[in-house]
């Protein structure tokens, strides 16, 4: 990709660079003079210690709320040591990796912080993995130990690791004698990888404590805060959610196992006050909004990031007047490196292209052009990021940490991390991203390397080749599509390889649709030519089911909400929706389309109930349940209104691990 590029000197180019290191911006004349106060700066002390004091100061306050149910500092902080002394007598210290695999509970909190008081470094595992990958994680990083609970423990067996159970430990309270160092490992996250495999991203106590003080000052989070845990373990968000708001004194609000249906609904039950989504996830939250939701008078701010926004939703959240925070960050520079507050009356820039902002003070940004001189102000470059928060690399790979952390050519001794990704300097000094500078995809905030996918497709014995790349019929529908060439005499149909997939890939890397070609078009200098790949058809897909047409009138009904949200001409009442190409946004789509004609499904069903048939025998059972209940009598003898039904939001993790489960069991 051609990276924008100016015909000025590159002395005039060096005069015009600006480095962002502080809350504000300002022109240097020398981009080697650039310094700001705090990149240099050592933090006395790291997040272990900073978390005791909070401890001390507020024990009684909450830190985790669950369903109603509240966990003090002090209670979390015993029982964290409990664990972290367990670990400590199965040898676990400095940069010792530890498996956490727990799903959403206070149980996840508790191991994550039990490991970093140990002294080790916690590797976050997502129970919606497939074998294969867990197998991997662990392999690749030597975790001798995964913090678990009974209930997942099975999805380790064999894997030659230590169990602990996180629910189970006991021991002692008191503090550990000593804490980790600012240069040992805090986490290692894993992250999709160009080489077919995923890498590890090493992040230090230094990046995770100075990261976790300037977020809380940024969102200036407080005691009376209540941020919502939404991401998996396997995320990085996960960080962002937990320690900021620790460091100031407030809770983390862990919603139970099992789909979020209700995203608002949860915030409103336990009075979140701060809530951080993916862009696609958000967007349908808004249209809700558009059909008449109601936003819970808790929420303060509302944080989104990891794709692009789009314009009208931002024009119809504005209305809401709650603040809107738009974030950008890679998980090799600790999670979020810029930041955004949308104005209470934005400009139609803002609305159009919200900007991904300016950095947290410990950030260095650097927009460069291939030869790494700096772009000038409007012009497209390549955004470099340094300074504290950038991490020491990738677990076991010095060839590829070499390659993306190069050296800062203006500061001798640091190093930035090349993003990939081109940005554009707004007149106002904040950043703009444009696009990749690589065939890296964003999908459903997740950043996906396609040769991870293509290498998994062409392991299926009846392909030769694949290739993996992004298709969006729509601003608000971007899918993953894969293009497979058959081996010779073969021809796989899509329930095969998806299921094929499910074994080594968690659920968001699964293409949502495959289409068969005879050859992969090549440029005349021998690379994919993704301008003559053909797009996907709206046909049914070759599924390993036979046709079924609907028989019914409800079953022709929900045949054909299906079909228009997936974008297919037609739709077998046998079917899985997943097979089709469905995914978990587009499924609260045919919730919310169903329930607008009336058809008394819930967020779960679709989940639950994958087929057209299985879909309408649900919602026939659901109308016949509530035909059976006495109706409610209206308030003060007033008409009653039009039936409501719960929004249809649903948590990405959550859903991905109901989605992995179910295509395990159809693997199997």
């Amino acid at each position: 990709m051609t990276v924008a590029a100016s015909d000025r000197s590159v002395a005039s180019l060096r005069q015009e660079t600006r480095d962002f290191g502080s809350d504000f911006m300002t022109d240097l004349l020398d981009p080697k003079e650039a310094t700001t106060g705090t990149l240099g700066a050592e933090p006395a002390e790291g997040f272990v210690e900073l978390f005791v004091r909070q401890v001390a100061a507020a024990p009684d306050a909450p830190a985790v709320v669950c369903s109603g149910g509240v966990v003090s500092f002090a209670e979390l902080n015993g029982w964290a040591n409990r664990l972290a002394w367990h670990l400590r007598g199965l040898g676990v210290g400095a940069e010792a990796p530890v498996g956490v695999l727990v799903e959403r509970s206070p149980g996840l909190v508790v191991g994550v912080l039990g490991v970093l008081k140990a002294g080790g470094a916690f590797v976050g595992l997502d129970a919606a993995w497939p074998a294969e990958r867990l197998r991997f994680v662990l392999a690749d990083c030597g975790a001798g130990v995964v913090v678990t609970t009974r209930g997942l423990a099975s999805l380790v067996d064999g894997l030659g690791v230590r169990v602990v159970f996180v629910d189970e430990v006991g021991g002692p309270e008191e503090e550990l004698p000593d804490v980790p160092a600012l240069s040992a490992a805090a986490y290692v996250c894993y992250t999709s990888g160009s080489t077919g495999t995923p890498k590890g991203v090493v992040v230090s106590h230094r990046s995770l404590v100075v990261f976790a003080s300037e977020v809380a000052a940024r969102l200036q989070l407080g005691a009376a805060d209540r941020f919502l845990q939404f991401a998996s373990a396997g995320f990085d968000v996960l960080v962002e959610e937990l320690f900021p708001v620790w460091l100031a004194g407030g809770a983390v609000v862990v919603p139970p196992p099992g789909p979020v249906v209700d995203v608002w609904g949860v915030v409103a039950a336990e009075r979140v006050t701060v809530v951080e989504l993916p862009a696609a996830l958000w967007h349908e939250l808004v249209v809700g909004l558009e059909r008449g939701g109601v936003l819970p008078e808790s929420l303060r701010l509302v944080i989104v990031g990891a794709e692009r926004v789009l314009p009208q939703r931002v024009a119809s959240w504005v209305k809401t007047r709650v603040p809107l925070m738009h974030v950008y960050g890679v998980t090799e520079a600790t999670v979020s490196s810029t930041f955004y507050r949308l104005p209470a009356r934005p400009s139609d820039a803002d609305v159009n292209h919200l900007p991904i902002g300016s950095p947290l003070p410990s950030v260095r940004l650097r927009v460069l052009d291939p030869d790494l001189q700096p772009v000038p102000s409007g012009g497209v470059g390549e955004l470099y990021i340094g300074g504290v928060g950038v991490a020491r690399g990738y677990w076991g790979r010095p060839a590829l940490t070499a390659e993306r952390f190069v050296a800062d050519p203006f500061v001798p001794g640091q190093r930035l991390y090349r993003s990939g990704d081109l940005v554009r300097q707004r007149a106002d000094g904040n950043l703009e991203f444009v696009c990749r500078a690589d065939d890296q995809i964003n999908i459903r905030g997740l950043r996906v390397e396609p040769a991870e996918i293509e290498s998994a497709i062409c392991r299926h014995p009846q392909v030769s080749h694949a290739v993996v790349t992004v298709w969006q019929p729509s601003a608000e529908d971007r899918r993953l599509v894969a293009y497979v060439v058959p081996a010779p005499r073969t021809r796989p149909n899509v329930t095969d390889l998806r299921r094929f997939l499910a074994r080594s890939l968690p659920p968001y890397l699964v293409p949502s649709a495959f289409v068969q070609i005879e050859a992969v078009p090549l440029t005349v200098n021998g690379k994919v030519d993704f301008a003559r790949l053909p797009e996907p058809g709206d046909q049914r897909p070759d599924l390993a089911e036979e046709f079924v047409p609907a028989r019914t009138p409800l079953e022709r009904q929900l045949a054909g909400i299906v079909a228009d949200v997936l974008g297919v001409t037609t739709v077998g009442v046998t079917d899985n929706f997943f097979d089709l190409g469905g995914d978990s946004i587009l499924a609260i789509q045919v919730v919310a389309r169903a329930q607008e004609q009336g058809i008394a499904l819930s967020p779960l069903d679709l989940f639950e109930h994958p087929t057209v048939a299985q879909l309408a025998e649900a919602a026939s059972t659901a109308a016949g349940q509530a035909a059976a209940e006495p109706e409610p009598e209206s308030a003060a003898g007033g008409e009653s209104g039009p039936a409501e039904f719960p929004l249809a939001r649903v948590d990405q993790d959550q859903i991905d691990t109901l989605l992995s489960r179910i295509a395990t069991d159809e693997a199997s």
